[in-house]
């Protein structure tokens, strides 16, 4: 994504000066982007984080901030509890508590008032699985939302990228997801950059939000389609 956002940036250079840009150069500006973007990335990924400490304030209040300090980049400490009368309605993707808990929906570290080193390790592995499992299941759901049985072709008879772009294109215009122009976009796009990935599999996309919905086109071949090379 970072490397699309490159791409973008020059495009538009590209057109308001009439510079063109190399591919070296694309990921030169993809490096920069990402310094920056790694951080928000980050961010946005912490786990919503509920720390209950039934002792005195100042005991609870040192218990989240060390846990800050241990886990700034992967926890957002959302709530403070220091009775037991109001654990019943926790919402968090994560409880870390000072004492065990029943019937809570997010699963819960029990660590000691004053942590040790295998309870923050339990807190690093609690975060790691408790992420694992939110992915997981979040990313079928997305992928179903694009993913068509008209939309998939098996073992595509394409000469090169163009004719392939526009073979999986034509699926998209039957199914109403494209327009034309957003055709041409895609070979423009392509044009700028090469999307092959690697020597198994390319991602051939625009840079805007200019599909009437969201869809993908999927082909699966036994014989590679050239791509980004001249035949021969």
């Amino acid at each position: 994504m970072i490397y699309e956002l490159a791409v973008y940036i020059c495009r538009e250079i590209q057109r308001a000066e009439g510079v063109r840009f190399t591919e070296d150069e694309i990921s030169f500006v993809a490096m920069h982007i990402g310094a920056y973007l790694e951080v928000q990335a980050a961010r946005a990924a912490r786990l919503r984080t509920v720390v209950v400490c039934p002792a005195y304030h100042e005991m609870a209040t040192g218990l989240r901030e060390r846990l800050e300090r241990e886990f700034d980049q992967h926890l957002d400490t959302t709530g403070l509890v220091t009775r037991l009368d109001g654990v019943d309605d926790i919402d968090a993707d994560l409880v870390i508590s000072t004492v065990p808990l029943s019937g809570q929906d997010a699963p819960v570290v029990v660590v000691n008032v004053f942590p040790t080193w295998k309870d923050i390790h339990s807190v690093q592995a609690a975060i790691t699985r408790t992420t694992r499992n939110r992915d997981r299941a979040s990313a079928p759901h997305r992928l179903l939302d694009f993913l068509r049985p008209e939309l998939f072709a098996r073992n595509l008879d394409a000469d090169g990228e163009e004719e392939a772009i526009r073979r999986l294109g034509a699926l998209l215009l039957e199914a109403d997801a494209i327009d034309e122009t957003y055709l041409e976009s895609v070979l423009e796009r392509e044009a700028l950059s090469s999307t092959a990935f690697t020597d198994g599999f390319a991602v051939p996309h625009v840079t805007s939000m200019s599909a009437q919905r969201s869809a993908i086109a999927l082909a699966v071949n036994d014989k590679p389609v050239l791509w980004g090379r001249p035949p021969g």
